[in-house]
């Protein structure tokens, strides 16, 4: 997958600190499209165009900032194109702490990048988080069935035990 590594360690972490809620299937999908192999250049070009233009519409779906006429003062018509409009639009929308974690990541990745095989993390992490998430939401709900259970009991002043065996025969 190449650089798309970035983009899924990015949002995975932006997950983690749910500035974002991940579309996790949607991820997954996406990541395992991004495998398929093409042996044309031109195909490759064409897929990384498409894949950008995914990635951008499904981070949209996923990110939870402001609108961005809620980002403070209007920025002028023309700064919104120039590399310094778009900076100054991150800055509005993104905690300065996310921003060093995420240039971190991104020094780190091109790092480990060169002795570990990034992908099969990043695909596995896009597997065992969503599992770990809904086994965690599935206990939650269980937890609180039982609470809401033992809150609608009857209150007879009785503590309710284990039932008892008769062991007298009769």
């Amino acid at each position: 997958m190449g650089l798309w590594n970035l983009y899924f360690i990015v949002k995975l972490y932006l997950g983690g600190t749910r500035t974002l809620q991940p579309a996790w299937w949607l991820n997954l999908l996406f990541a395992v499209a991004l495998l398929v192999p093409f042996g044309d250049r031109r195909l490759r070009i064409l897929r990384n165009v498409v894949a950008t233009v995914i990635a951008i519409a499904l981070l949209y779906y996923e990110v939870s900032v402001p609108a961005l006429s809620a980002a403070g003062s209007p920025l002028p018509s023309h700064a919104a194109l120039t590399p310094h409009g778009v900076l100054e639009l991150i800055a509005r929308t993104v905690p300065l702490s996310a921003l060093y974690t995420i240039i971190t990541l991104i020094v780190a990745y091109f790092l480990i990048n060169r002795w570990v095989r990034v992908t099969t993390f990043v695909l596995a992490a896009l597997i065992v988080i969503p599992l770990w998430q809904g086994v965690g939401a599935l206990t939650a709900h269980a937890g609180s069935n039982l609470e809401h259970a033992n809150a609608c009991a009857p209150a007879t002043g009785q503590v309710r035990s284990e039932p008892t065996v008769n062991t007298h025969g009769g």
